[in-house]
């Protein structure tokens, strides 16, 4: 039928041990298509979806935030 559907998934974790990066608290510019994290930084996307199990994501990432927490 040529459908395509789109889930949001509500109160998504990260894998950080820091709870302010959780999913929820970066917030989404859908205008100009990116996020900003809870730090202030501007996450972009190359614009590519990516098949993980069985669902598709982009990914957002910065240059800024090079080491891990």
């Amino acid at each position: 039928m040529g459908i395509t559907t789109h889930v949001c998934v509500p109160n998504l974790a990260s894998n950080t041990h820091d709870k302010a990066y959780n999913v929820s608290e970066f917030r989404s510019n859908k205008e100009l298509g990116y996020y900003t994290c809870p730090a202030g930084e501007i996450l972009k996307t190359n614009g590519n979806w990516y098949n993980k199990r069985a669902y598709r994501v982009k990914q957002y990432k910065t240059k800024n935030c090079k080491t891990a927490l």
